[in-house]
């Protein structure tokens, strides 16, 4: 639900965790500092989740919308994809 198609990428599964999702205001208040954990992800898929949380941040999806997105598997039924700048893989953990 929160992946974009990547031209000539075909996935086994598009099925991921996200074990945490962290959203603070910058000291500055004027931004937010969104923290997103899982053991994968998939293409974009960090940003549409930003974008949707900041959709429904804004009042322009219901607050109770995830479950729907996530059942719908739709990806139009979120909000925009988040621009890339700003974003930072922080680190990544090898088992």
């Amino acid at each position: 639900a929160f992946c974009n198609t990547k031209k000539n990428a075909s996935y086994s599964s598009t099925i991921r965790e996200v074990t945490n999702i962290d959203i603070e205001k910058t000291n500055d208040g004027d931004r937010l500092f969104f923290r997103v954990r899982g053991t994968n992800f998939l293409y974009k898929m960090v940003r549409n989740i930003v974008g949707t949380l900041v959709y429904i941040g804004s009042g322009k999806l219901p607050s109770d919308t995830i479950p729907f997105i996530l059942k719908g598997l739709d990806r139009t039924q979120g909000g925009i994809t988040a621009p890339a700048h700003g974003l930072t893989l922080h680190k990544v953990l090898y088992k």
